[in-house]
């Protein structure tokens, strides 16, 4: 009887003071609710090189190929235009952005190989503020544009297979740190990714020393047949020859012929001062206000500039660069971002006071 009076008064002290250390601990220790909110993922933007595109086939480019009857004259020019500048996407494939209206852009992906012509989902009425941002080394091709109410704006990635677009990712937002920037300013989208396109974004310093010219101007310069060959360039036959008479200024042997048509506007052409071919050069006219070009002599590589649209108080600048193969100029895609004003766009900026 006594030994069960001690087994039992040595159990309630024992547990007596497993409750004491148990308070006591607890008042020492950190509460462990509610628990620490995990962290939160970031968003792993798809890049340009996780898609990448076959490189372009050697060989002529197939005429683009207008099934139906709903193309206009005008659309057909631009895209036949576009398709004659080279490839800027996905390999062998052009992308070729027309105006359709204030704030209204449609696109279109060529073929190079068949001619084929698919519409890219995004775009026409409805769409406001469609940008695009794509490079001839990957299938991926990013989009932005404004919802119906301009309060968001709607990011969507694609991957082309070849035959069609397929959606990666979309959402609204208006900012994804390093990976994607969207703002939306009045009734504007601007864009930039300034971490994706590391390797080949015209928004990088590519030097123009790493595309040197192969071939040089080989004697007198020879001028244009504009009553044959080259009479699509015969309104400006004055301006073009006397620049081309001061000789070559781009990749060896050709001449670049800036020419004024508008208030911000430049018409351009390039020549071959070799054998006087003159060509329409894929930029320039009213789409591409402020046009500038930064190009040598002693250089393939060509760098562009130029206002794509008013974003409220700020204007939206588009920079894209390309290099030129002798054939067609390959472009190293287009990029987007905001800046304080239109010469802000510049190559030589304002400097600060």
């Amino acid at each position: 009887m006594r030994l069960a009076s001690y087994l039992f008064l040595f159990a309630l002290l024992v547990s007596t003071a497993d409750a004491a250390a148990a308070e006591q601990a607890s008042r020492g220790a950190t509460p462990d609710w509610p628990p620490a909110p995990a962290a939160s993922p970031g968003w792993d933007a798809p890049r340009f090189e996780k898609y990448p595109a076959k490189p372009s086939p050697e060989g002529s480019r197939a005429m683009p190929r207008f099934n139906g009857s709903n193309w206009t004259p005008e659309t057909k020019a631009r895209i036949r235009k576009a398709v004659k500048s080279g490839y800027n996407f996905a390999g062998h494939y052009t992308i070729v952005e027309v105006g359709c209206g204030t704030e209204c852009k449609s696109a279109w992906v060529v073929d190079g190989r068949s001619g084929a012509i698919r519409a890219f989902p995004l775009g026409g009425e409805g769409t406001t503020s469609l940008k695009l941002v794509y490079n001839v080394k990957s299938r991926l091709i990013k989009a932005a544009r404004l919802n119906s109410e301009k309060v968001l704006c709607t990011q969507q990635d694609f991957d082309w297979d070849g035959k069609d677009f397929n959606n990666i990712v979309g959402m609204d937002h208006t900012d994804k740190g390093i990976f994607f920037r969207c703002d939306v300013l009045d009734s504007g989208v601007s864009m930039e990714w300034p971490s994706d396109e590391a390797k080949i974004s015209p928004g990088d310093e590519l030097s123009f020393e790493t595309f040197p010219a192969r071939v040089f101007q080989n004697g007198p310069v020879k001028l244009p047949q504009f009553n044959g060959r080259d009479r699509g360039a015969r309104e400006y036959r004055t301006r073009i020859t006397d620049k081309m008479k001061s000789g070559a200024n781009f990749a060896g042997h050709y001449t670049i012929i800036e020419i004024g048509c508008g208030t911000g506007y430049l018409c351009v052409y390039f020549a071959d001062t070799n054998s006087g071919k003159v060509w329409d050069f894929p930029l320039g006219g009213m789409e591409y206000s402020n046009l500038e070009l930064k190009y040598s002599l002693d250089s393939r590589l060509i760098k562009a500039r130029w206002i794509d649209g008013l974003n409220g108080d700020q204007a939206d600048c588009a920079e894209s660069a390309a290099e030129w193969d002798g054939r067609n100029f390959v472009s190293f895609g287009k990029t987007h971002r905001a800046v304080a004003d239109e010469t802000y766009c510049s190559f030589d900026p304002p400097q600060n006071e």
